[in-house]
């Protein structure tokens, strides 16, 4: 799967995890690493799996819910407010 950290001043791909179990309600991560810059105000895109590509959002331990948008083509992406240098944040897909 490929994911992309757009920023204002440098595109930069990372490396992401998107976790599918074979069960319909199993967690589905996606592992978001900042690298060697501090991120603000990023877009993160990401290819969804066809069984994925319903109305999601994404779950963080500590952070508030955060929209996902999702193309007709399966093309999901999101912001990343603020993510230190070096840090790596796990967000879970939630169904709503």
């Amino acid at each position: 799967m490929n994911l992309r950290l757009l920023c204002p001043v440098s595109t930069v791909a990372l490396a992401a995890i998107l976790a599918v179990a074979p069960q319909a309600h199993a967690a589905r991560a996606i592992e978001v690493n900042a690298g060697d810059f501090e991120r603000r105000e990023c877009v993160v895109a990401f290819d969804l799996p066809t069984e994925l590509r319903q109305n999601h959002r994404l779950l963080s331990e500590g952070e508030e819910p955060v929209p996902l948008q999702i193309d007709p083509s399966g093309r999901a992406s999101f912001i990343l407010r603020r993510l230190a240098k070096g840090q790596t944040r796990i967000y879970r897909l939630d169904a709503r």
